[in-house]
This record gives structure tokens, sequence and C-alpha cells, in this order.
């Protein structure tokens, strides 16, 4: 266990009240997790420092304290008093009980039990009871999407097992998430292999996919037809498809002297930028700007836009 953890202990002789003014205290004054100078009555806690996540870059990591209702406002309203001091002890402590790379999770539940704890007139953390967490819950369950909301729930299942084995509660608590685990596709297992069998397109689906391809006429029909061939063939991006260089094709010879046959694409993520795409689009920018200063900045979209797409049919190589 980490030096700047310090375990709290509920006194069996004092009230839920007593303990929990005794928790917040500790939190705030002997831990040091998220930093020994952390601004604790801040509504925003950066946390960049010891905080790393993954696809988030060189932006600032923070921590809001905000309302449910607010949370999306460009000035959000802190959680009142007192259970906003709760609630921030509470993500410090757990932070070092149970540290999480990401702990807005944790966050959005106490958020939810916040905005259920206002709704049965209190604002007291330790009136918090059963029907307080399933008002919690069902906010989360209509908010947020199915996996989402059930990891939420898990968190909130947590909050009110660390407060019932503290002692943070007037009645006895106890609470179990009612929001299922939603699907798991990668579970293993005769059930799951069915689930997945039955998700999966018919064999005449299948079929239909090169006869569609050439039988296509319309430039529409072609468009979807090729994409739907090209990605059976090679399953990538959908804008990795769409992105494609008109000299894309690449005809070679496989290690045994064969013809072979193969798509160049850029792969979505950490490719080079593609300048030759990047002038061609400067250059219709530049057309126009020219077009809309000699007709007097007006614009005759049917002068400007023409078919790009046009299609040679080859025979198709299969039957």
């Amino acid at each position: 266990m980490s030096a700047d953890i310090a375990v709290f202990t509920p006194k069996a002789e004092i009230d839920a009240s007593a303990n929990l003014a005794a928790f917040v205290t500790m939190c705030r004054s002997q831990l040091t997790i998220f930093g020994a100078d952390l601004r604790f009555d801040d509504m925003a806690w950066d946390v960049t420092d010891t905080t790393q996540l993954k696809g988030h870059g060189k932006k600032r990591v923070r921590v809001y304290f905000s309302t449910q209702e607010t949370v999306d406002d460009i000035l959000p309203t802190q959680m009142a008093e007192p259970f906003v001091s709760f609630a921030k002890a509470y993500v410090r402590y757990m932070q070092g009980m149970r540290p999480t790379k990401n702990p807005a999770f944790r966050v959005t539940a106490l958020r939810a039990l916040d905005a259920a704890l206002r709704q049965s007139g209190h604002l007291v953390p330790v009136m918090m009871d059963g029907d307080t967490f399933n008002r919690a819950a069902r906010a989360i369950a209509e908010r947020l999407s199915g996996s989402t909301a059930y990891r939420v729930g898990s968190q909130l299942e947590l909050i009110a097992k660390f407060m019932s084995e503290n002692r943070l509660t007037a009645v006895p608590l106890s609470w179990r998430s009612a929001i299922k685990r939603p699907l798991d596709t990668v579970r293993v297992g005769q059930e799951f292999d069915k689930r997945r069998t039955e998700k999966m397109p018919s064999q005449a689906a299948l079929e239909a996919l090169p006869k569609t391809f050439q039988i296509a006429t319309q430039p529409k029909d072609v468009l979807f037809s090729s994409i739907a061939a090209i990605l059976c063939s090679a399953p990538d991006r959908i804008n990795e498809v769409l992105l494609l260089a008109e000299s894309c094709e690449v005809h070679d010879k496989t290690s045994g002297g064969k013809d072979a046959y193969g798509l160049r694409w850029q792969p979505a993520k950490d490719a080079p930028i593609n300048l030759s795409c990047s002038r061609g689009k400067l250059q219709f920018s530049r057309h126009l700007q020219r077009h809309w200063t000699k007709s007097d900045r007006k614009i005759m979209y049917g002068e400007l836009f023409r078919p790009v797409l046009r299609v040679k049919r080859e025979p198709h190589p299969y039957p």
C-alpha cells in the first residue's frame, strides 16, 4: 500500500454524521492523492500530473464536481454542500484504494446521487437510502448507453457498499444495481457462438453481393456495391475506402511467380498527410473564388458542379 494512503476506520460509538465529518476531514487534510497541494475546495481538480489518459495528448486532465443538470454547460454549477465535500473525499480516497486511470465514472455516479438526493428534499449524504440509489440508477439508465450505464451503475453499487461498511448512513443500507450488463460479443461458449451465428448474414445475402456489383449501372448503385465488394475482400475502415487514391491499383507478382492484384491505400491512423489531396481541394477553392469574383459574387451551382463519377464496366471475374 502506498505511503500516501490512509485507511478510514469508522467509530461505532458515534453517529453517521460524525463519521462522515471525520472521513471528509481525513481526505481533505491527510491524503496526498492527486498531489499534496490539491485545492480541495475547487469545483475543478487539475489531476494532469497524476493521471494518465490514453488518447488525451497534452490536454489537461480535470475532474469537475458539477451537477448532473449543468455538466455540459460552459459555466457548470458545483454540487451543493455538504454532498460535494463527501463526493470529493470519496473520489480522492478511492483513487488511493482502487486506482483508476479515468475517475469520470465515479464522478458521474456521484452526480446522479446528488440529483436523486435533492429530489427527495435532502442535501445531507447520511440521509441516502435505497430509494435514493434507485432514483440515481434510473437516471443513469435513461441518460447513458448500455455499457456506460452498466459501468456507472457498478460505481453506484460501490458507493452504497462503502457507505454501509463505514457507517455513513442514518439507516442500514444494502443496495445492488439493477442495471444489467450488456451482451458481450467476445464471450465464448455454445450460447454465445449461437448468438454470433444468428447475427451473420445468410448465404443468399453473401452471394447477392457480387451479383449486385455485376448488374449495377446507376452511379449510386455502382458506388455502394463497389464499397461492399472491397470491404468483403479487405475488411478495413470505411473512410479508408472512401479516400482511395485514383491510382490505387497494384499489379505485382507473388513469391511463386503468380500474378497478384491489390489496392494500395493510406491507413486511417498514423498515416502521413496526403498533400496531393490537400492541393486538389485548394485548387477547387481557388476556382470557386475566381468564379465568385468574376460573376459579381453570384454563384450558379450548375456551372460549378459536374458529375465526377465515371465508371468503366469491366467483365466481372466471377461467375
